[in-house]
């Protein structure tokens, strides 16, 4: 595809090196300086926060309308549990909110390393409870629930579908994620194939690993790698979309084949041509306005039904 080949040189000039040789702060500022300056009108933007056993945890609350009861669509940002931030993923979330007729919640959730797993998921699944008990004083319907995410953010809302299974907690519909980090990567052929990105690397994916985990007991829970479940039955159902060039791609659709094998309904689409990071750069690549136009639709199916 034209757009994401000549957007995937332009990022290449602009990340000198690779995020891993950054380290934690240089790629933070590099990825500020990346994120989109427009901003797509939606009804309404509203920032708050709400309270953690961690502390407070910003929320970016997107409305489409006016109307009370709104379903919510609850978004988890990537950026390797280390980067990113609610204005990486603004326009992203407007779009969802405009295209599917819902709320979106966006969570600032703690970054690793200074802080790592369990905190960020723990803020994650603490953003979905404080929807269900206390959505309806925001206008939202707290029982009509899809967790979203790209990436480490897709990874955090498997955590919490699994965890909202595991401790009969809130009743997520549906679960909406692009190339989500299910499993340990390492593992599989596209990361080799495209251990050399672009945009992300297979270094990074170790060193973003690394930056989460708080020690090796880490790779057996299943809420920070998914893929050790026992069994993935009674998680609600899943769209993946994935990234042809990336090296998440193939954990990313195990986790497809592991949800069918376990009874669940999962829809898998891989968009050819396009890069990790492709599906947040809305207005820029049309795959992504397409991938985020698919994503929307089908939660509002989903939701408004």
């Amino acid at each position: 595809m034209p757009d994401a080949l000549k957007l995937a040189n332009d990022l290449d000039t602009v990340l000198a090196k690779p995020f891993h040789q950054l380290g934690v702060q240089g790629a933070r500022q590099i990825v500020d300086l990346m994120r989109p300056r427009d901003h797509t009108p939606v009804h309404s933007v509203e920032n708050f926060s709400v309270t953690g056993r961690h502390g407070d945890i910003p929320i970016r609350l997107y409305r489409p309308t006016s109307h009370s009861d709104l379903p919510a669509i609850i978004y988890f940002h990537g950026g390797g549990w280390t980067l990113g931030t609610l204005d990486g993923v603004d326009e992203c979330c407007r779009k969802l909110a405009n295209d599917s007729s819902c709320a979106v919640v966006s969570v600032d959730y703690r970054r690793a390393p200074e802080n790592k797993f369990p905190l960020p998921h723990d803020d994650c699944y603490e953003a979905v409870l404080w929807v269900r008990d206390h959505g309806s004083d925001k206008g939202l319907d707290g029982n009509t629930i899809a967790v979203a995410g790209d990436s480490a953010g897709g990874n955090l809302a498997i955590g919490v579908c699994l965890r909202a299974r595991d401790e009969n907690g809130p009743q997520i519909r549906l679960q909406a994620l692009a190339y989500p980090a299910f499993d340990v990567p390492s593992e599989y052929p596209s990361f080799r194939e495209y251990s050399d990105g672009p945009v992300l690397t297979a270094q990074d994916c170790t060193w973003f690993l690394d930056n989460y985990l708080s020690g090796p007991d880490d790779l057996d829970n299943p809420y920070a790698i998914p893929a050790a479940a026992e069994t993935l039955a009674g998680l609600p159902s899943a769209l993946v979309i994935t990234a042809e060039v990336d090296p998440l791609r193939d954990s990313a659709e195990q986790y497809v084949d592991r949800l069918t094998a376990d009874g669940v309904v999962a829809e898998l689409h891989r968009y050819p041509g396009v890069f990790h990071s492709f599906f947040t750069e809305v207005g820029t690549l049309t795959a992504a306005d397409e991938a985020v136009s698919e994503m929307a639709h089908l939660i509002g199916k989903t939701l408004l039904q």
